[in-house]
C-alpha cells in the first residue's frame, strides 16, 4: 500500500471479498468526514 499511495496517490488494499476485514475497509472508505448521514462511492477495480 505505502508504495501505490507514494507513486499514485491511492490506497489498496487485498482482502477476500465478504471477509469481515473488507466490510470494515468498505465502511471506512466511504465515510464523510463530520457528515455521518453521507456516504462516498467507492472504485473497485478487478485484476
Amino acid at each position: 500500500m505505502v508504495l501505490c499511495r507514494r507513486v499514485y496517490g491511492l490506497d489498496v488494499f487485498v482482502v477476500e471479498e465478504g471477509s469481515a476485514d473488507y466490510a470494515a475497509l468498505l465502511q471506512f472508505f466511504q465515510r464523510v468526514r463530520l457528515q455521518p448521514r453521507l456516504a462516498k462511492g467507492v472504485l473497485r477495480v478487478d485484476l
